[in-house]
Formats: C-alpha cells, sequence, structure tokens
C-alpha cells in the first residue's frame, strides 16, 4: 500500500475547497438570476419576502467563500510549518 503524505491530504483538500468554492459561486450566480426575475415581472409584499431571503441566502453564500478562503490558507499555512520542522512529512 503506498504512503500517503502530508502533501497527498493537502491536495485532496484543496481541491475539495476549490470545488466546494465553484459550487457557491454558481449558487450566487443562480440567485442573481432569480434576482432578475424578480425585478423584471415580480411586485408586492412576496416579491419583497423573496428579495430579502435571497439577500440572507447570497450573504451566507459570501461567508462561506470567505471561510472556504480561510480553510485554505490555514491548510497551506499547516503544509509550510510542517515542512520546515520534518520534510518528510510533507
Amino acid at each position: 500500500m503506498d504512503e500517503i503524505t502530508f502533501e497527498d491530504v493537502l491536495t485532496h483538500y484543496r481541491l475539495k475547497l476549490k470545488e466546494v468554492s465553484d459550487e457557491v459561486e454558481i449558487l450566487k450566480n443562480q440567485i442573481k438570476k432569480a434576482e432578475g426575475h424578480i425585478d423584471a415581472g415580480w411586485s408586492g409584499a412576496t416579491a419583497n419576502a423573496c428579495r430579502l431571503k435571497l439577500e440572507v441566502v447570497n450573504g451566507e453564500l459570501v461567508k462561506t467563500l470567505a471561510e472556504i478562503t480561510e480553510a485554505l490558507i490555514k491548510l497551506s499555512a499547516i503544509g509550510e510549518l510542517l515542512a520546515e520542522d520534518d520534510p518528510t512529512l510533507i
């Protein structure tokens, strides 16, 4: 069985975080489209309520992207620290 290195783990999680980031971006674009549809032909209290919900969801998506970015930065920093401490781990 092949040995799994920390670099393998870093690469795996960077890929997974990139995939999630891409999915979040897709959702953000879908929200923009939904907002455009609302603006194009929907008005009143329900339209306003829907806009507010979409704003909340969009805010959460922005927060999620920031957390993904932070996680990637931390993973990279951990890798660098381990490489300095014991290069054979990486």
